[in-house]
């Protein structure tokens, strides 16, 4: 009986001592688990402020894009009017050119 009685305290204690070591593994899992979701919930919210940012510098650009095609059309038109001024003063100079000729010959 006290052979028993040693063998029954000994694997109560030793199953007391695994008991103790699995409730300590599973709390500083629990605690990992904690850390790591509150890690996540920075990680989310600088995520989402990147994603913002992204879209402010993206809707800036687009903007920017949008006036310099703007900007490159007005010049177009500009230079469209130039040209069509140089060729009108191309036009009268021939025709002034014509009737010099025309007078200095007669």
């Amino acid at each position: 009986a006290t052979v028993l009685n040693g063998v029954t305290s000994l694997v109560n204690e030793q199953m007391n001592l695994l008991s103790k070591k699995q409730v300590e593994h599973l709390q500083s899992f629990e605690n990992s688990n904690q850390i790591l979701g509150e890690k996540n919930s920075v990680i989310g919210s600088s995520a989402d402020k990147i994603l913002e940012e992204t879209k402010v510098v993206n809707q800036t650009l687009l903007e920017h894009v949008e006036q310099a095609d703007k900007n490159d059309s007005n010049m177009k038109s500009i230079a469209q009017d130039a040209k069509d001024a140089f060729i009108g003063i191309e036009n009268t100079s021939k025709v002034q050119q014509s009737t010099i000729k025309t007078h200095v010959s007669q």
